[in-house]
């Protein structure tokens, strides 16, 4: 393997995740405090990337590297309301029952009445 090719790659994060984390990071003004990811994205707008041939959350990998382990059957739950924030201390671990409420909190949790509005004159 070449020494270009050896610098990039899939073993680039485990080498230095912090610093693999903040490269793929982007401050905007208009998102004061926010860390942007600008690596690839799920369709539904949370970074994602892939170590060791699979595709990770990087909010997940965030807090796993710059808070610690992710408590058993929890997900990582944004403070800011933001998918593409990776910013450790806007991330806390949460159950999907705390996911749903919160999202129903902010007014963005999608029910089927206003996927279909029509269906409530039934």
């Amino acid at each position: 393997m070449s020494a270009a090719r050896s610098s990039r790659g899939r073993d680039c994060f485990y080498k230095d995740p912090e610093g693999y984390i903040m490269r793929h990071v982007e401050c905007l003004p208009d998102l004061p405090g926010c860390w942007l990811w600008v690596g690839h994205y799920h369709p539904f707008g949370y970074g994602r990337l892939t170590t060791q041939g699979r595709p990770k959350s990087a909010p997940r990998l965030s807090y796993q590297v710059f808070v610690g382990l992710i408590p058993e059957g929890m997900g990582i739950l944004h403070k800011c309301d933001v998918p593409e924030c990776v910013r450790p201390d806007h991330l806390y671990p949460g159950t999907q029952k705390d996911n749903v409420r919160d999202a129903v909190k902010r007014g963005r949790h999608v029910t089927p009445l206003k996927r279909a509005p029509w269906l409530a004159s039934r």
